[in-house]
């Protein structure tokens, strides 16, 4: 579920990993666990819901998000020894804090402004619903804050590189030890996220180089004969990972993509978690001609995993066979699925285009409501869209996201649906006759329940054989 704090940093291990590396440690032997990197705090979170003692945590990082954390929850520590000195524009955030918590929180929401520079109309607009609900977005930052610090107080907390916190471990040589790293998955990353807003924010920040990528492999060697029990997430594939250590749990978050926990024992059991299964596909009532739609009727987009979204597309129309989507989505009206939609977001995260490649989009056929598929395209392209996909996709928090573009094969030199929501900016004439047209266009600022209403009152007493709404629900229609 995306929370506030998510929405703040989008640095955490995938639930399945975290689960499987808390319940790797031995409470009874494990006194001395080690949280280089710590992040968004999900780790220890998980391990403390599983037994572990706060007390026994020995967490780090170098931002300034987490250590706000980790002073909350260090009961050594407090957040005015971090000396952080707040941009005289931005203190409406931090004003008349009824706690430490809830200047945490404040400073968080700076963080994020300071991290969004309004380079385009999704950022824009962020930065505009930051800053006018300041009050409503922090008490809902404290509200989450305080019940994490509750759990993980008592816990220990120090800047540090994580380079020194594995040299430490190595040099201990204790088997008391756990450590969990995940380390830095791109070159860059930290400055990127947050070395502007820190300068300016935190003077006294420790500074040292940044980790690359290319570290991690000479890195995690030194801790391959260690009495400490080591544990790793490395990136797309195996590069990072010393020959020695040995493969615990191999994750697929995406197609094409596969990443593993390692560890320098050998533990069991092992396994593997993907998103895209070969289990039974998640089965949702489907809108059909017995369900009547208003203006008031509700929008909304659920993410699932490939067979479902797969399930529904082959349902609605004749089997399409392979897809390039990366994230499969439907789109459901009072609880319905209407649509079964893929998304290719490689593009968008290399940074090649800033519109999401909608790949397929096939909406239930229906004979009392002509337009759906209509319908379907000016929700994708909303502005509740747009805010719905930053807060499920966290990958697109780096990208600068301005809309949605789809090519598709046609007979004809339009296409009906995409034509008045997206606009024509490429037609190729196909061998066969036929074209292939790419269509685009920008997020607009309106709600679900804007695009609904307008919808509703433009097409919604149009039916597919040219009924209205009046005849099908009397029958004087021969048809």
């Amino acid at each position: 579920m995306a929370t506030a704090m998510n929405m703040l940093f989008a640095g955490v291990t995938t639930s399945p990993a975290r689960e499987f590396v808390a319940e790797q440690v031995d409470i009874k032997k494990h006194s001395l666990i080690h949280l280089p990197c710590v992040g968004r705090w999900a780790v220890p979170t998980a391990m403390v819901a599983n037994g572990v003692k706060p007390e026994n945590i020995y967490a780090s990082d170098l931002c300034l998000f987490s250590t706000l954390i980790g002073y909350l929850a260090d009961k050594s520590k407090t957040i005015d020894e971090l000396e952080i000195e707040i941009p005289e524009k931005y203190e409406k955030f931090v004003e008349e804090p009824a706690c430490e918590i809830d200047y945490a929180a404040g400073v968080m929401l700076v963080i994020k402004m300071m991290t969004i520079p309004p380079k385009n109309a999704y950022a824009i607009e962020f930065r505009r619903e930051l800053w006018s609900r300041a009050r409503e977005h922090r008490a809902l930052l404290h509200d989450e804050l305080e019940a994490q610090v509750d759990l993980l107080s008592g816990i220990n907390y120090e800047i540090s590189d994580v380079r020194d916190v594995i040299g430490g471990v190595v040099a201990i040589d204790d088997p008391r030890c756990f450590l969990y790293v995940n380390l830095p998955g791109y070159k860059g990353g930290y400055t990127k996220m947050y070395g502007e807003a820190e300068t300016q924010l935190w003077q006294p920040r420790l500074i040292t180089s940044e980790f690359s990528p290319e570290e991690a492999l000479p890195t995690l060697e030194t801790l391959t004969d260690s009495k400490a029990l080591a544990i790793a997430y490395v990136h797309h594939g195996d590069d990072q990972m010393p020959a020695a250590w040995h493969k615990l749990l191999a994750i697929s978050p995406k197609t094409g993509r596969v990443d593993y926990l390692v560890s320098n024992h050998d533990l069991e059991p092992r396994g593997t978690v993907t998103k895209m299964t070969d289990g039974p596909a998640r089965k949702l009532p489907i809108f059909d001609d017995t369900c009547e739609l208003t203006e008031d009727s509700v929008i909304t987009f659920m993410d699932v995993d490939k067979n479902t979204g797969l399930y529904y597309r082959d349902l609605f129309v004749h089997r399409l066979g392979q897809t390039r989507a990366e994230k499969y989505l439907l789109m459901l009206i009072d609880g319905r699925v209407v649509t079964s939609c893929g998304l290719l977001l490689r593009d968008v995260i290399l940074g090649k285009t800033n519109h999401l490649a909608e790949v397929y989009g096939i909406s239930v056929t229906s004979a009392r409501y002509a337009r759906l598929g209509k319908l379907f395209m000016l929700a994708l392209t909303s502005g509740d869209f747009k805010k719905w996909a930053m807060a499920e996709m966290p990958q697109m928090h780096m990208s600068h996201l301005q809309g949605v573009q789809t090519a598709s094969p046609t007979l004809h030199h339009e296409g009906k649906t995409d034509r008045g929501v997206l606009k024509l900016v490429r037609r190729v004439t196909l061998p066969d006759g036929g074209f292939q047209l790419l269509y685009r266009g920008d997020f607009r600022d309106d709600t679900f329940h804007e695009v609904m209403k307008s919808w509703f009152n433009k097409f919604g007493a149009i039916s597919r054989k040219g009924w209205t709404i009046e005849e099908l629900n009397t029958g004087e229609n021969d048809g």
